[in-house]
């Protein structure tokens, strides 16, 4: 996350004022610490709030998701929000730090290894209507194909 950062924060030193016609800058950071059924984190939180900071500096409006209002209806619902709100100019960041795991696919034959790859909200747990908090690769993908081309950047750490 520390290289991401810096890149950000390099970016933020280069950019000159942008045009009046330019697009806007969006983020959406999510950060998880303190999970309820699986081993908590130390710093995914900090280094949302570093990664929603130099956003912030860009001049972006950001959206932060912090341990446990990051569940799966609030990052689907402000994820869907910002990215079919988006012009055609505007660039949607989108940063997530936290737990992920894999689980078998879902869809057969859809992922070459066989496995989704998942982010583990904060609610989520192993078994159970918990085991719901969490988003998978495949609805990932479908997130960012909401947007125009090249108009998403998606980092996960």
């Amino acid at each position: 996350m520390r290289a991401i950062l810096s890149i950000l924060l390099s970016a933020g030193a280069m950019l000159t004022p942008p045009p009046a016609d330019a697009g806007k800058l969006y983020g959406l950071v999510i950060g998880i610490d303190d999970y309820q059924h699986v081993t908590d984190l130390k710093g995914a939180v900090n280094d949302a709030r570093d990664v929603a900071d130099a956003l912030t500096g860009l001049g972006a409006e950001v959206v932060t998701l912090l341990d446990g209002r990051a569940t799966r209806q609030a990052v689907m619902a402000e994820w869907r929000r910002l990215a079919t709100g988006l012009g055609p100019e505007d660039q949607l960041i989108v940063s997530y730090a936290g737990h992920g795991t894999n689980e078998p696919e879902r869809i057969a034959g859809n992922e070459a290894d066989g496995r989704d790859e998942t982010l583990i909200l904060s609610g989520f747990a192993p078994y159970g209507a918990a085991a719901g908090e969490r988003i998978l690769d495949d609805e990932i993908a479908e997130l960012i194909a909401l947007t125009g081309q090249d108009q998403t950047i998606f980092v996960a750490d």
